[in-house]
């Protein structure tokens, strides 16, 4: 908040300054509630904080620290979001860099086209001021987006793992069941055969005596 009402915008008379903490303040207090919710609700908070960055233009006031809670809620959008705001904050993106531009350039454009005499000299090198500056902006803030799309990345690609590693446990286990199952019906099987109970404890009848053959009885008598 210090910086915020340090920087201000340059050029102010005493009487602007004498209220410039009205205006500050509110914009702080807005990018903060952004900064709060951006992971409870990367939605709200994109659109809490198109509402501050509206409002500190609709102010006229420059450039604030606190703008920086931009980079961190379009990362958050673009890591954390659904695929809805993952679009917007990219969206959020370009339009932020032109909005920018317009907001920090238009009055100028503007004055010099009400002094036709000095609007070839100063309106071109203005214009290319006003590109540079939105290839600077657009940069920062999609840079802050695709870092975010990385993590959202990372984050899918760990997740597809899991699941795949989930499903070839299960299919581990469901061949190890049936498997299981397969040798108990065998044995089932084996044991009806044999006669064996499913305890697999053999139950066998006593041996049958073996009649002694004629000619071994008269050479043992």
């Amino acid at each position: 908040l210090y910086f915020s009402l340090a920087f201000g915008w340059p050029g102010l008379d005493s009487y602007e300054v004498q209220y410039l903490p009205l205006k500050v303040v509110p914009v702080v207090i807005v990018f903060c509630i952004a900064l709060a919710l951006r992971r409870w609700s990367p939605g709200l908070a994109l659109g809490i904080a198109w509402v501050g960055a509206i409002a500190q233009m609709a102010m006229g006031l420059a450039p604030l620290p606190v703008n920086v809670v931009v980079f961190a809620v379009l990362y958050t959008a673009a890591a954390y979001g659904s695929r809805r705001v993952y679009w917007l904050g990219f969206s959020s993106a370009i339009v932020g860099a032109i909005a920018i531009v317009a907001y920090l350039f238009s009055p100028s454009v503007l004055g010099d086209i009400r002094d036709p005499a000095a609007a070839l000299a100063v309106l071109a090198p203005l214009i290319v001021t006003a590109i540079i500056f939105f290839i600077a902006a657009a940069f920062a803030l999609l840079l802050a987006w695709t870092l975010g799309a990385l993590v959202r990345a990372s984050i899918r690609a760990r997740e597809n793992r899991r699941e795949q590693e989930r499903a070839e446990q299960a299919r581990r286990e469901a061949t190890q069941r049936s498997q299981e199952a397969d040798a108990a019906l065998f044995k089932r099987m084996v044991g009806a055969v044999h006669g064996l109970p499913h305890t697999g404890r053999a139950h066998l009848p006593p041996p049958r005596p073996q009649p002694i053959p004629a000619r071994r009885q008269l050479d043992e008598q």
